[in-house]
């Protein structure tokens, strides 16, 4: 006799019907969760697996990146006092030479100018070489990207801990929040 031949006549003298699943527990007998639904009916099958491949893999692409999308809105370029005039070119280099002090590795400074005051009894305007936070902003360097949220905010120099202090408190966030509302999905 064939294993289907066996089920049919184990049917008709129980009147319990069997599944092709694995696990052949009878329909109807012992259901009282999902879970002992799935386990008549089979927790892998086609809907299954379209669901995990189908919606999970690109959600989980969206927030790998919206989470390193903070490091490239608070990145800080290099950057420069500005003049109180506007200057191209050339002009501009000229004047950072003179006015902006070089630092240690042979960079101009991105906080800091000369102190430089005119004086109308002498030809020669004179140059004190003590330095001095910038009077005229910054000019940023929009070699990487056009504009940050530091750049925007001028979160620079004495506010340059703002944006680690924010990539800090959306860090704390995002645990706070994966360690109340995740339990909180599972009720």
């Amino acid at each position: 006799m064939s294993c289907q031949n066996e089920n049919e006549n184990n049917e008709a003298e129980t009147g319990e019907m069997y599944t092709n699943t694995p696990n052949t527990k009878p329909v109807g007998e012992g259901i009282e969760e999902f879970d002992d639904i799935l386990e008549v009916i089979g927790s892998h099958g086609r809907y299954q697996k379209l669901l995990l491949y189908g919606s999970l893999v690109p959600i989980t692409f969206i927030l790998a990146l919206l989470s390193y999308s903070s490091i490239f809105t608070l990145f800080i370029p290099d950057h420069f006092c500005s003049p109180s005039v506007i200057l191209r070119g050339n002009e501009l280099e000229e004047w950072k030479t003179k006015h902006i002090p070089i630092e240690g590795d042979e960079k101009f400074s991105s906080c800091t100018m000369y102190n430089y005051t005119e004086d109308k009894d002498v030809e020669e305007s004179r140059w004190n070489k003590t330095t001095i936070a910038c009077q005229n902003g910054w000019i940023f360097s929009k070699s990487d990207f056009e504009s940050t949220i530091p750049t925007d905010n001028n979160w620079i120099c004495e506010k340059d801990s703002y944006p680690t202090f924010v990539f800090t408190i959306s860090s704390i966030g995002l645990f706070v929040g994966n360690m109340v509302f995740g339990p909180l999905a599972d009720m």
